[in-house]
């Protein structure tokens, strides 16, 4: 598994931007990458800092970059 910063230069190639929320999101992932975890565990993780919609938008883009 690749990380954090690795990760964060996908997303910049890729030319997303790297937000507080992202950083926050990929770091959950990075830290619980050996289960499954649901879009409601990962909303209650970022404690509001990121609304549901773009948790999910945001897997959505991860997921084609190959990091999910």
């Amino acid at each position: 598994m690749r990380k954090h910063r690795d990760l964060q230069e996908v997303l910049r190639a890729s030319g997303m931007r790297i937000t507080a929320g992202r950083r926050a999101l990929l770091q959950f992932i990075l830290d619980n990458r050996s289960r499954r975890v649901s879009l409601r565990e990962i909303h209650a993780h970022l404690d509001g800092r990121v609304d549901r919609t773009s948790v999910y938008r945001n897997l959505i883009a991860l997921e084609r970059l190959g990091i999910v």
